[in-house]
């Protein structure tokens, strides 16, 4: 595995390029085909998106507080009934003339997926092995009328996004997501749907078109292209996806979806192709949220830091507030030698959110890379008393032989409450 790719995967999260950006679909291609007909056949109607009623900030967070829970617990099968799968499919096959049984088919094949290896998957493997999963209140608000709450998700692989739920309320009080869509991708998972459902072009797909942004409608407009490319991703066939996109019109190649998908095949072919794709999505979108978490990777590996530290701060400009930004400048700054910058951040993320592990190994990291074993020991202890770190399996791990050879490891063994990491 390329440096790159272990960089980037330590970055963000590429879950529905992985899992319901084409899953689920590869296996229904009967329904793909039934939708593409319909198309040719739709009418020039007014089409209008199913109602939906925002909840309000006391019923949303009750929503967070149950995905949390259900995260926690493991209960994929709680987390897919926090999702209305039947207001979800009608988004993704807006303007279609789909049979019901269609409908019905693509949401089950979402479901599965989702289940087994997609957004659920992600949430129980991030609460139980990973990070954690973190309702985000105040980044959850209304916007046009809409209520998007948002959520941290760090996995065990420490790979870090924003997980953005959009709700509705029931007619029965029951407050249930919609559609969801993630910061390292900028796309909602119905708009995905629909570009996969779309592999055709022309005039009839007007209808459907008027309702898109800018973005979507383009592409719609190269929908079957953008298939083949994210499905030969998906196959891992790294070299087939590049073939593709460079076969696109500029136009496509130019999308952030497409951009994206391009990162994903170009970690296979080391730094320098890594970087030319990571360099083409900074270069058209440079504003762009999900941009911008790939400009930390890109800074990165040219060595500039100071680069990579003013990407995470517009991060935290355009996609804050959220605590965990602040350990992503405490470790940039690490890497600068700038210790007490960095150790002003991390306790500042840990003077927002207390519960925020991820602050604690950073100063604890800070710390040891200053060979001061008493605050060293400091932050071990206290995330031993949380149950976050195996204090005894540090001995192997590389950069901690020398502190584990000191009397304040020795101590802190004697009082250690003996709990493990999850």
């Amino acid at each position: 595995m390329s440096r790159s790719a272990q960089t980037h995967r330590t970055l963000l999260c590429r879950g529905l390029v992985l899992a319901l950006a084409v899953p689920g679909v590869t296996g229904c291609k009967d329904v793909v085909e039934r939708v593409r007909q319909s198309v040719m056949q739709a009418g020039s109607d007014p089409i209008a998106l199913p109602k939906l009623v925002a909840p309000d900030a006391a019923a949303s967070a009750g929503f967070g507080q149950a995905l949390v829970q259900a995260a926690r617990a493991a209960d994929v099968e709680g987390l897919a009934a926090l999702v209305d799968g039947e207001l979800l499919a009608a988004r993704a096959t807006l303007g279609l003339e789909l049979p019901p049984e269609a409908v019905e088919g693509l949401r089950r094949q979402l479901f599965a997926a989702a289940k087994a290896r997609g957004v659920f998957s992600t949430l129980v493997g991030s609460a139980t092995e990973g990070g954690g999963v973190r309702y985000l209140e105040a980044k959850s608000r209304l916007e046009g009328g809409q209520r998007w709450v948002t959520f941290r998700v760090l996995q065990p692989s420490t790979a870090f996004d924003h997980y953005r739920f959009l709700l509705t309320k029931r007619a029965d009080g029951k407050v249930q997501a919609v559609d969801w869509q993630l910061l390292s991708l900028g796309e909602s998972i119905s708009s995905q749907m629909r570009r996969l459902l779309l592999p055709a072009q022309g005039d009839r797909l007007r209808a459907v078109a008027a309702l898109l942004s800018d973005e979507e409608a383009a592409l719609l407009r190269h929908a079957q292209p953008i298939t083949e490319l994210q499905l030969a991703t998906q196959a891992n066939n790294p070299r087939r996806a590049l073939e593709i996109f460079e076969s696109m019109p500029r136009q496509a190649q130019q999308l952030k979806a497409v951009l994206l998908t391009r990162i994903t095949a170009a970690q296979a072919f080391g730094d320098r192709e890594y970087r030319a794709a990571l360099q083409a999505l900074l270069e058209q979108h440079p504003n762009d949220p999900a941009a911008l978490v790939h400009a930390i990777d890109l800074h990165t590996l040219q060595g500039d830091h100071a680069a990579a530290l003013r990407a995470i701060q517009r991060l935290c400009e355009r996609a804050g507030p959220d605590p965990y930004f602040h350990v992503l400048r405490a470790n940039k700054l690490a890497e600068m030698k700038d210790i007490a910058g960095a150790r002003s951040a991390a306790l500042q993320a840990l003077q927002e959110e207390p519960e925020l592990h991820a602050a604690r190994f950073a100063l604890m990291k800070i710390a040891l890379q200053n060979r001061d074993w008493t605050d060293t020991a400091r932050w071990l202890g206290e995330l031993d008393a949380h149950g976050a770190v195996n204090l005894p399996g540090l001995r192997s791990v590389a950069g901690f032989a020398e502190f584990a050879a000191s009397k304040h490891y020795a101590q802190l063994l004697s009082q250690s409450k003996g709990k493990r990491s999850r």
